[in-house]
C-alpha cells in the first residue's frame, strides 16, 4: 500500500468538503461516506485496457493518476476537464490498480458524470463489474450491476440517469463480504461518452491467514487482449441465423505482439453457422462441440468478428450456458460461462411503404458473410439492404464487376429489396488529399500570412473536388441506390472557423454580395450539395439511365444548418428529400425525449428518417431498443436508419422485427397522416406520441421512468364510434366506444409502453 494512503484519504475529505462548499450541485450523494475510512486506492497508479480515448481529459498525460489523486472535477459534465478521465465510444473499458498489499475490501466506488444538455451527453454505464486478485493475473468477480440484472435501478423516477438534472453519481459496490485481494479491477460497458474523476477502494490491511476472496473466476485482465460479448446474456434464435458480435479490448495495440487463441464450447442443440476460417471443430464426449480458433491477430478495433448462432432443436424460452476461454502467450483465462435464452422468431411481412433497412452504415461484405442473410432479412420484415462507404473505403461495391458481391447485389434486387447506400461524400476527398499530399495546403483555408488551416476550405473547387464529384456520381450510376445518405463531416459543430482569415474565402465572400458570413457559408453548402446531385444525374443522363433516388444528409435537420453550412430547408425537396437527425444513446428513459423531439420537430416540415444506434453508444436491452424505433415511427418517421454496424446482435434484430410487426398494420396512418395534436392526450406522469389520418390513430403511450402507478389515463376526441387495439398483443382494450370525448384507463401491465390503434367500427 502507498505509505501516503492514510494522509491522502484526509486530503480527499478536505477536497470533497471544498467541492461541496463551492458547487451548489455537488451533494453528499455524489461521494461515498469517507469519514473514518481508509481509501486504499489513494495515490495508486491505474492501468487501463484500452487506454481512455478522449484527449481533452488527458491533458498532461495524467489519466493514470487522475482517478486516485483526490482532485474532483469542477465541471458537472467533466468533459474536457484534465482532472477527469474520459472514454468515447470505447465499448468495454477495463481498469485496475495495485493496492500494494493484500487487503480486506468492503466497498469499491467510482464517480461518474451524468450530464444531458444540448449536444453534450455524458452517460452512466449500463453494466459495471468489480474484480479482485491476489496476483494481478487471475481475478475473481465480486460484484455486478447491469440493466439486465437490476433494471429498476435504471428505470425508476429517482434513477440518476433519468431525472434530467446534470450532476455526478457515485457508483457504489458497498457492503462487500469476504472480499480480499491486493489488486482491484473494474469493467464497464461504455456509452457515447463516459467520464469519471475519482475511484475509491475502502477497507483495511488483511491478516495473512485469511482465506482468498469468494467469487466467480473471470477472464478479466488489463495486460492482455480480451475478447468479450457486448451483453451479460445472449439471445439466440431457434429458426433464423443471427449475429453475436465479439468485441475485443487491447491494452495498446502498438505494443501487444502475438496471437490470440480462442475456444468456444457449444452445448448440444446450438449450431454455429459457417464458422470462420482457421476454426477447428471437435465433438466432445459430453455432447458439446468445441470450436478452436487460432492465430487471431488482436486489434484495438472494438469488433473482432461476428459469430452466427442458432438453436434449431431447442424450444422457445429454453435457457442454457455457452462456455468459452482464451489465451495469449502463457496467459490463460478460466472457463467463462455466458447464459443464453432461445427465442422463436415469427415470420413478419415487410411493410410496403415504411422503410425497414438492414442496417444503415453496413457493408455488403457483411451481408455476404452472414449465412442465409437474405432469408433472415425477409423473415424479420426488412425491405432494404444497406451498402456503406467510408472515407478510407470509398466504394460501395468492388471496382471489379465480376466480383461475387455484384452477383449478390443482383440477387438482393431480384428478391424485392430496396438499396440504401451511405456515403462519406467530400470526406473521401479530404482523406485522399492528406494521403497523397501530407504537406499540401490547396484544399485548406489559407491566411494572408501564409499559415494554413486544418479543415477543408468551403471555396475550394480544384481537381480533388472534381474527382470527388465524379466518384460519387460513378457510385450512383453503377449501383442505382433507391436511397442515399451523405455523411459530410468536414468541420466541427461550430462550422468552418478559419473562413474569415482565409484569403480565398474573403474574396468569394466579397464577390457574393452577401453581408452575413453565415448566409455566405450556407450558399457554399448549397453549392456543394447541388454539385454532387447534379454530377450524379448528369452521368445517369449521359448513359441513358436517368432515374430518381431519394437522398438525405447525416444530421441534416429542418430549421438549422448542419455545421453552419448545409441548410436542408434551402435544398428541400428538389435536391434533398429527407431529414436525418441523429441521436446515439443507450436508450435510457431520458433519451426517449430527445428521440421524440428530433423526429417530431422535423416531421412537421419534411420527410424524416432519423439515425439511431444499435448499442454503439452502450448496450441496450431489446425492449428499450424496440421502443426507440416505435417512438420514431409514431412521431412521423418514414423509416429508421442506424449507426454503426459493429454492435448489431440477435437481440436487436428480434426487437426490430417485433417493432416492424407492430407498426406495419398502421403504416398508412404514418405515411399519409399528421401528428396527433389534441386528438389524444395522456395525463402525466406519462407520455403520448401518435399519428392520425381521418378517423384512424396510432398511439404510443408510455411511462419509461416508471414515475406513475402503472396505469395511464388516456383522453380521446372521437369523431365516430371506434375501438382500441393493442398492436403488440392484438388485445382489444375497448370494443365499442361512442363518438365524443372519452377518458380511458390504459394499464401498462409492467411494460414501459403500449402501442395502440384507434380505428372506426
Amino acid at each position: 500500500m502507498n505509505t501516503l494512503s492514510t494522509i491522502h484519504t484526509v486530503l480527499i475529505a478536505v477536497v470533497a468538503g471544498i467541492c461541496i462548499f463551492c458547487l451548489s450541485s455537488c451533494a453528499a450523494s455524489e461521494l461515498p461516506p469517507i469519514q473514518g475510512r481508509i481509501n486504499l486506492a489513494a495515490g495508486e497508479k491505474v492501468l487501463f485496457a484500452p487506454k481512455p480515448s478522449y484527449p481533452s481529459t488527458n491533458k498532461g498525460n495524467t489519466d493514470s493518476m487522475d482517478l486516485t489523486d483526490g482532485k474532483l472535477s469542477q465541471r458537472l459534465d467533466m468533459w474536457g476537464d484534465a482532472a477527469a478521465v474520459g472514454w468515447n465510444y470505447d465499448g468495454r473499458a477495463n481498469l485496475a490498480l495495485d493496492l500494494g498489499e493484500r487487503c480486506n475490501i468492503d466497498e469499491i466506488a467510482m464517480r461518474f458524470s451524468v450530464f444531458y444538455k444540448d449536444n453534450v451527453h455524458v452517460n452512466l454505464p449500463g453494466w459495471v463489474e468489480a474484480f479482485v486478485s491476489e496476483d494481478g493475473v487471475h481475478y475473481v468477480k465480486v460484484a455486478e450491476r447491469s440493466r439486465w440484472n437490476d433494471p429498476s435501478f435504471f428505470k425508476g423516477k429517482d434513477s440518476p440517469v433519468n431525472n434530467g438534472t446534470p450532476g455526478v453519481y457515485c457508483w457504489r459496490f458497498s457492503g462487500l463480504k469476504d472480499v480480499r485481494g491486493r489488486y482491484v479491477g473494474l469493467r464497464f460497458s461504455g456509452g457515447y461518452r463516459v467520464v469519471s474523476d475519482e475511484l475509491y477502494v475502502f477497507g483495511q490491511k488483511s491478516s495473512a491467514g485469511e482465506a482468498s476472496s469468494l467469487g466467480t473466476q473471470s477472464g478479466f485482465t488489463v495486460a492482455m487482449p480480451q475478447p468479450y460479448f457486448n451483453k451479460p446474456e445472449l439471445v439466440i434464435p431457434s429458426n433464423i441465423t443471427a449475429p453475436q458480435p465479439l468485441g475485443i479490448t487491447t491494452p495498446d495495440s502498438k505494443t501487444i505482439k502475438g496471437t490470440l487463441h480462442l475456444e468456444f464450447d457449444l452445448p448440444e442443440g446450438l449450431v454455429w453457422d459457417a464458422p470462420l476460417e482457421d476454426v477447428e471443430k471437435v465433438i466432445l464426449s459430453d455432447g458439446y462441440t468445441r470450436y478452436i480458433w487460432n492465430k487471431i491477430n488482436p486489434s484495438s478495433n472494438r469488433l473482432l468478428t461476428r459469430i452466427y448462432l442458432r438453436a434449431p432443436h431447442q424450444a422457445d424460452g429454453a435457457t442454457g450456458k455457452l462456455c468459452y476461454r482464451y489465451s495469449f502467450g502463457d496467459w490463460k483465462s478460466p472457463d467463462i460461462y455466458i447464459p443464453y435464452r432461445v427465442v422463436n422468431v415469427p415470420i413478419i411481412p415487410a411493410p410496403k411503404r415504411l422503410l425497414t433497412t438492414a442496417f444503415g452504415w453496413w457493408r455488403i461484405q457483411d451481408t455476404a458473410s452472414w449465412p442465409d442473410a437474405l432469408k433472415t432479412f425477409k423473415h424479420v420484415g426488412l425491405n432494404a439492404v444497406s451498402l456503406s462507404a467510408s472515407s478510407n473505403a470509398p466504394l460501395w461495391m468492388p471496382e471489379d464487376h465480376n466480383d461475387t458481391l455484384w452477383h449478390l447485389l443482383k440477387t438482393i434486387r431480384e428478391q424485392g429489396f430496396k438499396i440504401f447506400a451511405a456515403d462519406a461524400t467530400y470526406n473521401t476527398m479530404v482523406r485522399k488529399f492528406k494521403t497523397e499530399h501530407p504537406e499540401g495546403k490547396d484544399i485548406y483555408c489559407q491566411s494572408g500570412d501564409g499559415s494554413v488551416g486544418t479543415r477543408f476550405c468551403p471555396t475550394y473547387r480544384g481537381d480533388y473536388y472534381q474527382e470527388e464529384l465524379a466518384r460519387f456520381a460513378a457510385q450512383i450510376v453503377s449501383v442505382h441506390p433507391d436511397i442515399t445518405v451523405q455523411d459530410i463531416e468536414l468541420w466541427p459543430s461550430n462550422g468552418p472557423v478559419d473562413v474569415k482569415k482565409c484569403t480565398r474565402c474573403q474574396a468569394d465572400f466579397a464577390a457574393s454580395g452577401l453581408r452575413d458570413w453565415d448566409k455566405w457559408l450556407q450558399s457554399k453548402g448549397q453549392e456543394m450539395w447541388i454539385d454532387a446531385m447534379t454530377a450524379a444525374h448528369q452521368q445517369l443522363k449521359e448513359q441513358g439511365k436517368d432515374y430518381q433516388f431519394m437522398t438525405g444528409g447525416y444530421d441534416f435537420e429542418s430549421g438549422s444548418a448542419f455545421q453552419h453550412v448545409f441548410n436542408l430547408d434551402q435544398l428541400y425537396p428538389k435536391y434533398i428529400q429527407m431529414a436525418n437527425p441523429s441521436y446515439y444513446s443507450s436508450c435510457y428513459p431520458i433519451d426517449f425525449s430527445t428521440i421524440i423531439e428530433q423526429t417530431r420537430k422535423n416531421s412537421q416540415h419534411v420527410n424524416v428518417m432519423p439515425i439511431l444506434t444499435p448499442g454503439d453508444a452502450g448496450p441496450i436491452p431489446g425492449d428499450a431498443f424496440k421502443w426507440s424505433i416505435l417512438e420514431s415511427y409514431c412521431n412521423g418517421a418514414r423509416g429508421v436508419l442506424f449507426w454503426s454496424a459493429r454492435s448489431w446482435d440477435a437481440e436487436y434484430l428480434i426487437a426490430y422485427s417485433d417493432a416492424i410487426r407492430a407498426i406495419t398494420p398502421v403504416e398508412d396512418i404514418i405515411m399519409d397522416g399528421q401528428l396527433i395534436g389534441d386528438a389524444a392526450q395522456v395525463e402525466t406522469p406519462g407520455h403520448l406520441s401518435g399519428m392520425k389520418n381521418d378517423n384512424k390513430m396510432v398511439l404510443l403511450v408510455s411511462d419509461y421512468q416508471h414515475a406513475g402507478n402503472g396505469t395511464l389515463q388516456l383522453k380521446l376526441q372521437l369523431k365516430v364510434p371506434s375501438q382500441i387495439r393493442d398492436l403488440n398483443s392484438g388485445q382489444l382494450l375497448e370494443k365499442n366506444l361512442a363518438a365524443g370525448n372519452k377518458s380511458i384507463s390504459v394499464p401498462l401491465n409492467g411494460a414501459d409502453a403500449r402501442l395502440l390503434e384507434i380505428s372506426p367500427l
